[in-house]
C-alpha cells in the first residue's frame, strides 16, 4: 500500500505472514541498500516499515551479518552510521532523519597583545586578522603605534594571521591564550637579489639602473655549449640570434633595439671584471657565399657554461657609465663560479640526449617543380634552352631529394659530462673544472 504524507511518497508493506512473527533474524547481505535490507527484516519479523522512499534511497549501503539476532540487534545494525532513526509503534516500525545536533556558540573573546621586530622594536599597522575562508568577514585590527593590538575573536580556538609589508606573516593558534606578542622576521624577496653592476654589487631594492640577471640554475637548464645562448628568451629587451646555422657561430646580441646602421650593436662583454673579445677568431672561408660576414668562431665558446654563476646584462646610461663609449650598445657581465672555504667538494653531472626537427616546410617535389617552370617559360612565350632553363633540359628529371630532411632530418645525439673539484682555506682556494660537450 502506497501513501502520500506532504510532499513525500510513504512507502509500507505488510505480508500474509505478519500474524506470526518470527523471534530472530538472520540475514547476510554486503553492500546492499538499504530499502533491500528494510523488505528483508519485513519478511523475517513481521513489522512493518514506514518511511520516505527518496530519504531511504539516499542513505548508504549497509553490510549485515545476523544470526539469530533480535528486533532490536538487527535494527541496531541496519541503521549504524546512517543519518536515520526509528522508532516501533505495535507493528509499525516508523523511519525517520536524526534531529540536527546543536552545537553550543562559543563566547567571543578578547585577545591582546604586542608585535615586534627581529630588534625587539615595536612595529606599528601590523594587520591582526582571525583565519577563516572568507577572509573579508573575518574579525581584523590593526597594531597602534606601540605595537599594541585588540581583537575580538569568535571563539579561544582560532587562528590569528600576523601580516605586514616587508615581513614573513605568520599564523598563531590561540589554544586559550588570551596575550599573544608576536615578532616578525623580515621577508626575503627579489628586491633582495644580489645583482652585479659596473662598479661592484647591489640588490635589486638599490639598485637604480636597468640590470637583468640569469643565475646558474636557470643557465644549467638549458643544454647550450655558448653561454650567450642561454639569454635566448629569458631576458626582457635582450634579443640574441645566430649569425648562421652552423655550429660554434657567433651570436648577434641587441640590447633595446638597434642603435647603429654601421657602427655594430654587439655590447661589451666583461668576464670577471676583464673585458673579453666577442668578435670571431675563424671564418667559413670554405663555404664561400654560404657563409654571411660575421659567420666566425665565437670565443665565449671557450667558457664552460657550467663554470657560470651569473650572467648580468646591463642596459641603461646609469648602468653602463663606467664603461664609457664601449658600453654604448650595452654591456653583458658574466661571473663564473669561484671555490669556497672548507672540505673538498666534488660535483660531477653527465646528460645525454638526442635532438631532432619536429616540422618541416612544404616543398614541391621535382614533378610540380617542372610542371611550374614549363609553365612560367609558356606564360612568356619562351622556349626553355640549356642555357636559360639548364633545369628543363640539361639536368635529370626523375631525381628528386628531399634536402631538408637530408641536411637537418637526421637525429642529433648529444652527450656532456661535467666535473668539478673545488676546496679552500682562509689563505687559499682553488677550483678545478672539466667538461665534455659532443
Amino acid at each position: 500500500v502506497g501513501l502520500l504524507l506532504g510532499a513525500g511518497q510513504l512507502h509500507t508493506a505488510s505480508y500474509a505472514q505478519a500474524a506470526t512473527p518470527a523471534q530472530t533474524i538472520t540475514l547476510t547481505e554486503r553492500n546492499v541498500p538499504l530499502s533491500q535490507a528494510l523488505r528483508q527484516i519485513e519478511q523475517q519479523s513481521g513489522y512493518t516499515f514506514l518511511y520516505n522512499t527518496q530519504m531511504v534511497q539516499a542513505a548508504r549501503p549497509v553490510t549485515l551479518n545476523l544470526q539469530h539476532a533480535t528486533l532490536e540487534e538487527a535494527l541496531s545494525q541496519v541503521f549504524a552510521g546512517q543519518t536515520l532513526t526509528y522508532t516501533i509503534e505495535d507493528k509499525s516500525i516508523i523511519v525517520k532523519q536524526k534531529p540536527a545536533s546543536r552545537t553550543a556558540v562559543a563566547a567571543p573573546v578578547q585577545i591582546t597583545g604586542m608585535v615586534r621586530d627581529e630588534n625587539g622594536e615595536p612595529i606599528p599597522g601590523v594587520t591582526v586578522r582571525v583565519k577563516s575562508a572568507q577572509a573579508q568577514l573575518a574579525p581584523s585590527t590593526a597594531t597602534d603605534a606601540n605595537g599594541h593590538y585588540n581583537l575580538m575573536v569568535p571563539s579561544e580556538d582560532a587562528v590569528l594571521i600576523f601580516s605586514y609589508v616587508g615581513y614573513e606573516p605568520q599564523e598563531i593558534p590561540l589554544n586559550g591564550q588570551t596575550s599573544i606578542v608576536v615578532q616578525l622576521r623580515r621577508g626575503v624577496s627579489k628586491l633582495d637579489d644580489v645583482v652585479v653592476v659596473a662598479y661592484g654589487t647591489t640588490t635589486q631594492r638599490e639598485n637604480t639602473g636597468s640590470v637583468a640577471t640569469l643565475d646558474a640554475k636557470t643557465i644549467a637548464q638549458q643544454p647550450v655549449s655558448n653561454p650567450i645562448e642561454a639569454l635566448q628568451g629569458r631576458l626582457a629587451g635582450v634579443l640574441v640570434t645566430p649569425t648562421t646555422g652552423f655550429g660554434g657561430s657567433t651570436m648577434n646580441v641587441q640590447i633595446r633595439g638597434q642603435n647603429s646602421l654601421l657602427g655594430g650593436n654587439q655590447p661589451l662583454y666583461v668576464v670577471d671584471g676583464v673585458p673579453y673579445a666577442a668578435n670571431g677568431l675563424n671564418s667559413f672561408a670554405a663555404f664561400g657565399a654560404f657563409a654571411p660576414q660575421g659567420s666566425y668562431d665565437s670565443p665565449l665558446n671557450s667558457i664552460n657554461p657550467a663554470d657560470i654563476a651569473s650572467i648580468d646584462v646591463l642596459k641603461d646610461a646609469d648602468a653602463t657609465a663606467i664603461y664609457g663609449s664601449r658600453g654604448a650598445n650595452g654591456v653583458v657581465l658574466i661571473t663564473t663560479k669561484k671555490a669556497k672555504t672548507g672540505q673538498g667538494k666534488l660535483d660531477v653531472n653527465v646528460y645525454t640526449g638526442a635532438g631532432r626537427a619536429t616540422r618541416f616546410i612544404n616543398q614541391l617535389n621535382t614533378e610540380q617543380y617542372l610542371a611550374l617552370r614549363r609553365e612560367a617559360f609558356a606564360n612568356d612565350g619562351i622556349t626553355p634552352t640549356a642555357s636559360n632553363a639548364p633545369d628543363l633540359v640539361s639536368f635529370d628529371q626523375t631525381r628528386y631529394t628531399d634536402w631538408q630532411k637530408t641536411l637537418i632530418g637526421n637525429t642529433a645525439p648529444v652527450t656532456d659530462a661535467q666535473a668539478s673539484y673545488t676546496a679552500g682555506t682562509a689563505l687559499t682556494r682553488i677550483a678545478l673544472t672539466g667538461g665534455f660537450r659532443r
